[in-house]
């Protein structure tokens, strides 16, 4: 095999280039100390001027080789089910990204606000204006970003306001009403390390104007999953995790009116 064909395809001939070049300019370094022992006056040789020819240097193109980085994960997707090809996409430490037209082009959003670390993302089934994120990487990790409460919009993800809940740190899941957006829960998993008094089920029924604490454990639980009844009168399927155990809520009885009626259906580990 040719050994320059042999380079190209083990991706060596970029560090054989520079290799080359080094020796070049060490050879006419050294040649330019011989010549000042000597006692001769010689002008210094540029690195430059005794490197690559130009044309060489534009071949060469640069590649990230570290260190890692810690972004690269999907936390959540949010569809807007009457129009498919509308949904958002949610990052661990990248912001939230939109599209229109089923993912052809994406568009950047939250990226003016205080953190780009999203734990969650849900649009209003009823409109797909309104938007809520929460705020925090859900996935418990050696390297994790946190977030500072929950966000709405109503112009479909243009312009965003912190609606509370600033205390949380991570936001595992958010769930909005099907019928009436004005009715939303949260999973706030807190601090994930350490106890926090900020964790449980929040809800709020006017928006975000004010919120309720409608399941709390204590300040080693969090909740990282919560789904919206798909009726009016069903309570919310919830998945609830501590630093210990994982535990899964459901309704006592088949229509259930609040989470106070909530017992533990099993333990999941």
């Amino acid at each position: 095999m040719n050994p320059l064909a042999f380079l190209q395809s083990r991706r060596l001939l970029p560090l054989a280039v520079l290799f080359a070049a080094g020796c070049l300019i060490a050879a006419a370094e050294g040649q330019t100390g011989g010549d000042k022992k000597n006692g001769a006056d010689k002008t210094p040789v540029v690195a430059g001027e005794a490197g690559l020819p130009p044309s060489v240097v534009k071949s060469l193109n640069w590649r990230g080789v570290g260190p890692a980085n810690m972004a690269g994960r999907i936390t959540a997707i949010s569809v807007y089910e009457a129009d498919p090809t509308v949904y958002w996409v949610a990052t661990a430490s990248g912001g939230l990204l939109k599209t229109v037209n089923n993912g052809i082009t994406f568009e950047h959003q939250f990226d003016h606000e205080a953190t780009v670390s999203i734990g969650d993302v849900c649009v209003a089934p009823s409109n797909k204006d309104i938007v809520w994120v929460g705020t925090g990487e859900n996935n418990p990790r050696n390297s994790v970003s946190y977030g500072d409460g929950v966000y709405k919009s109503t112009d479909g993800g243009k312009s965003w306001k912190n609606m509370g809940l600033t205390k949380t740190f991570q936001i595992g899941r958010i769930a909005i009403h099907p019928k009436n957006p004005d009715i939303v829960y949260v999973g706030a998993l807190g601090r994930l390390y350490g106890p926090h008094p900020e964790r449980g089920l929040f809800k709020t029924t006017d928006g975000g104007k004010t919120w309720e604490n409608v399941l709390y454990l204590n300040d080693r639980t969090g909740v990282r999953y919560s789904h919206a009844p798909h009726r009016a009168r069903h309570a919310p399927r919830l998945d609830v995790g501590t630093q210990a155990r994982r535990l899964r809520f459901l309704p006592r009885a088949r229509h259930c009116r609040g989470l106070r009626r909530l017992r533990p259906h099993r333990e999941m580990g």
